[in-house]
């Protein structure tokens, strides 16, 4: 395993759960650290300057009239099977609602009527995740720190990718699914098995894993989007190939690493 010339800052792939923010992070030592933040400032707290901190949220949002390219191109990479996976990003305007739906989809519906994405409401499972959306874009809002060194990524994409352009065949929350990514993962990180293991074991991940508040797949997509943010600089590619940012100067963008140009680890 490559453990040489490891780079000076720390890589951290970040998974929304119910318990929080699940986190894997890789060196600059070879030791590799895990754990789960209630709020995602914390974990920005934590994390140097110099870090990189991926996660698996919508960051640039979409104003009243033009959907993401990122989320389109995402979708398309995606092919048929796993494209349902990409959640439209909500527009701004309805983070305000983060407790009623019937009024977030209708702001949404209202202010997207005369644009590209013609009246499009807003579908549950985005409704699911506002409050997380609202908590990384009131954070990039207000904190420096965490615009430089906070980026998204999608697991899917980092699966696809690291693959050699392959999407998955199953559902990651289905046994053959958790196997398949496991493989992919493997080929990179060949002790990711143990370091799962011991993960299961830590008292308090237990603990929320035991209540529902963090299933296996929040590793599995933690672990590629650590992978992902261990990448040399000039390996990381984005959809689409140059972002465009939105309103507030966020990017919107995808990240992700090609196979052959990910670093290998532990």
């Amino acid at each position: 395993m490559e453990v040489g010339n490891l780079p000076a800052f720390a890589a951290y792939g970040v998974d929304g759960c119910k318990a929080g923010w699940f986190y894997i992070a890789f060196g600059p030592s070879e030791k590799v650290r895990w754990g789960i933040e209630r709020t995602i400032e914390e974990l920005v707290v934590k994390a140097a300057s110099d870090d990189r901190i991926f996660i698996d949220i919508p960051i640039g949002l979409p104003n009243d009239r033009v959907g993401r390219v990122c989320d389109t191109e995402a979708r398309n990479k995606l092919g048929s099977q796993r494209r349902p996976s990409v959640f439209s990003a909500p527009i701004r305007a309805v983070l305000r609602h983060t407790n009623n739906y019937s009024r977030a989809n209708q702001i949404s519906k209202e202010l997207t009527g005369k644009g590209e994405l013609k009246g499009k409401g807003l579908n549950k499972q985005t409704f699911n995740i506002l409050p997380k959306i609202k908590e990384v874009d009131d954070l990039l809002g207000s904190c420096g720190k965490a615009r430089k060194v906070i980026r998204e990524i999608h697991p899917e994409v980092c699966f696809w990718a690291l693959a050699g352009n392959r999407p998955m065949q199953y559902k990651k929350n289905i046994l053959k699914g958790f196997c398949e990514r496991l493989a992919v993962l493997r080929e990179l990180w060949p002790s990711i098995s143990e370091t799962i293991e011991a993960i299961l074991e830590d008292e308090k991940v237990l603990e929320e894993h035991k209540r529902g508040n963090l299933d296996g797949d929040d590793i599995l997509d933690a672990a590629a989007a650590a992978i992902t943010a261990w990448a040399e600089p000039q390996a990381l590619k984005t959809l689409p190939e140059h972002p465009p940012r939105d309103q507030r100067g966020l990017p919107m963008e995808m990240v992700y690493v090609p196979c052959g140009a990910a670093r290998l680890k532990h």
